[in-house]
C-alpha cells in the first residue's frame, strides 16, 4: 500500500498566517480561498473546517492583525 506523506497539521492559526503571508507578498486582493488552500496543500472545501468563507477569513485576518498589534511593546524612548 502506498503511504501518503503527512503534511504539517492545519489549524485556524496556520490558515490565518498563510493568508497573511499571501497578502503581504501579493496584496490583500490576491488572497483567495484557492490560493490559501494551495499553499496549505489542501482542497478548498477543507478550509471550511476552519473558516466560514472568504469574508470569514478576512475577518479572522483582521482580528489576528489587531492581536499582533496588541502584543507590541511601546518604544521606551517615547
Amino acid at each position: 500500500m502506498l503511504s501518503v506523506p503527512r503534511t504539517k497539521s492545519i489549524d485556524l492559526d496556520r490558515v490565518i498566517q498563510t493568508a497573511a503571508a499571501l497578502a503581504d507578498e501579493h496584496g490583500y486582493d490576491a488572497v483567495t480561498l484557492a490560493r490559501v488552500a494551495e499553499q496549505l496543500g489542501i482542497r478548498i472545501p477543507s478550509l471550511y473546517n476552519y473558516i466560514s468563507g472568504l469574508d470569514g477569513l478576512r475577518r479572522e485576518m483582521a482580528l489576528w492583525a489587531l492581536r499582533q498589534l496588541g502584543d507590541l511593546k511601546p518604544d521606551e524612548d517615547d
